[in-house]
């Protein structure tokens, strides 16, 4: 399998670049560029858009691309913030990561999808556990720069994603959810 990725920031690129020859050797390529000038050839399996739309000033139109882009039954990953996020990690936060909408309800992703990319699958996750503690990281510890303190809370709230019971539509900071190309 191989795979090809985007993202504006030269060092992201430049880090994603050093990650995928170590781990995949030959396997993954990344590029400097902008979601919808992106283009990736030819049909593909899977495209992954996590922390993407919340970022576009119309998350339709790449959504458009998508589903040209994915060969039938191919799936599109998508991972957005809830409109529970500014409150958890601060709106200043929320606002200087540049996101231009507050969250995402997944009837509001129901809604951008164009016809053809059907739900088959979707998660709530960083439920109120976790959710705390990311609070309590990005509103403190990051303020202080407390790093490793800093670094094991950011670990903490993947394991409780998992297993943290009180997920859902109104207690969690991220949705995660899968589309299916079901028709042209």
């Amino acid at each position: 399998m191989k795979g090809v990725g985007c993202d504006l920031d030269s060092d992201t690129i430049l880090a994603a670049t050093a990650a995928a020859e170590r781990l995949f050797p030959g396997r993954l390529t990344f590029r400097v560029s902008d979601a919808m000038s992106f283009d990736v050839g030819k049909p593909v399996d899977a495209v992954l858009l996590v922390d993407v739309l919340e970022h576009l000033p119309d998350p339709r139109s790449l959504l458009e691309r998508v589903a040209r882009w994915l060969r039938l039954g191919g799936e599109a990953l998508v991972s957005v913030p809830t409109p529970r996020y500014p409150r958890v990690f601060g709106r200043r936060f929320h606002e200087q990561i540049g996101h231009l909408v507050d969250g995402y309800t997944l009837q509001m992703l129901n809604a951008l999808m164009p016809g053809g990319l059907d739900l088959v699958h979707f998660s709530y996750n960083t439920g109120l556990f976790a959710s705390a503690l990311c609070a309590l990281y990005y509103r403190w510890l990051l303020k202080v720069r407390m790093r490793k303190v800093g670094v094991a809370l950011r670990l903490i709230p993947l394991l409780f994603q998992r297993w943290d019971p009180l997920n859902g539509p109104t207690r969690s900071c991220s949705l995660f959810a899968v589309y299916r190309k079901t028709h042209v």
